[in-house]
C-alpha cells in the first residue's frame, strides 16, 4: 500500500501535504515491526471451550463488579486470566459474551406512542 501511495499519492492538493507523512509514518512502523518475532508455527486464534467457561464462570460476578466500576477490560481479562489459568485472550471472549448476555437482558424503555 505504501507504494501505491508513494506513486499515486500525490494527485490532490492535501495530498501533496498528507502523502509525505504517510509514507513516513508506513516506513517507520514497517522497520519496527521487523525485529518482531515470527508467530509460533501451531498457534491459534483463542477458543471459548467448554472447560474455559467453566474455569471462569466463578469470577463472572467479579468481572461485571469491576467493569461496572470503570475497570479496562484488557485488565481484568488479564487477571481473571491468570487466577483462572486460562489464556487472556480466552478471557476477553469470556468477558464480551457476558457483556452481550447483560446487554440482551436489559428490558428495552418504554416507548410512548401518540
Amino acid at each position: 500500500m505504501t507504494l501505491i501511495t508513494l506513486t499515486v499519492g500525490w494527485w490532490g492538493v492535501i495530498s501533496l501535504i498528507v502523502t509525505p507523512i504517510f509514507i513516513v509514518i508506513n516506513v517507520v512502523n514497517y522497520l519496527r515491526c521487523v525485529g518482531m518475532p515470527p508467530v509460533p508455527p501451531m498457534a491459534r486464534p483463542p477458543e471459548l471451550t467448554d472447560q474455559v467457561m467453566t474455569a471462569l464462570h466463578p469470577q463472572a460476578q467479579q468481572i461485571i463488579t469491576r467493569l461496572n466500576a470503570g475497570e479496562d477490560m484488557k485488565k481484568v481479562a488479564a487477571d481473571v486470566a491468570y487466577s483462572s489459568g486460562v489464556t487472556p485472550g480466552q478471557a476477553v471472549l469470556y468477558i464480551r459474551g457476558l457483556v452481550k448476555t447483560a446487554q440482551q437482558q436489559r428490558p428495552l424503555p418504554p416507548v410512548k406512542t401518540t
